[in-house]
C-alpha cells in the first residue's frame, strides 16, 4: 500500500441508520441505547447525530419522537434529493429491535473510535513530514 493512499475511515452507516430506526420505532430503545454511552459524536453523518439528538431531547422532555416531532426538531439540511421525510420513513425499515440495539451502538462506537485514532494517526504524520 502506498503511504499516501487515502484509507476509507471505518463507518457503520447502516447500523448507524439501524439505531435511529428503533428509537423511531420504539422510544423506549432510548434507555437501552443510553446505558451503552452512545453519543451523537460517533455517527459519521451530521443528519444522523442531528436526528439521534432531536430524538433524545424529545424522550428527554418527555414527548414522543414520532415522526412529525422529529421531522420539526431537525437543525441539519439534507444534501441530495431525497427529503427529510423520506430519508425518516426510510430509517423505519432500517431498522434493529431493541435487544440488538446495544450491539449496534457497541459497533458504531468502535468505529468512530477507529476513525478518532485514524485522524490522530494522520496528523502526526503531517507534522512529521513537516517537522
Amino acid at each position: 500500500m502506498n503511504m499516501h493512499q487515502r484509507i476509507e475511515p471505518p463507518a457503520n452507516i447502516e447500523e448507524e441508520k439501524a439505531i435511529l430506526g428503533a428509537l423511531r420505532m420504539n422510544n423506549d430503545a432510548y434507555s437501552v441505547i443510553a446505558d451503552t454511552g452512545l453519543e451523537p459524536m460517533p455517527f459519521c453523518e451530521p443528519i444522523i447525530q442531528d436526528i439521534f439528538n432531536a430524538i433524545g431531547r424529545l424522550i428527554d422532555s418527555g414527548r414522543n419522537a414520532n415522526p412529525v416531532s422529529v421531522k420539526s426538531a431537525i437543525t441539519v439540511e439534507l444534501q441530495g434529493d431525497v427529503t427529510l421525510a423520506q430519508y425518516l420513513a426510510h430509517l423505519l425499515s432500517n431498522t434493529v429491535s431493541v435487544i440488538n440495539a446495544p450491539d449496534f451502538a457497541q459497533a458504531i462506537m468502535v468505529a468512530w473510535a477507529r476513525r478518532d485514532m485514524l485522524g490522530m494517526a494522520d496528523t502526526l504524520a503531517q507534522t512529521a513530514i513537516q517537522a
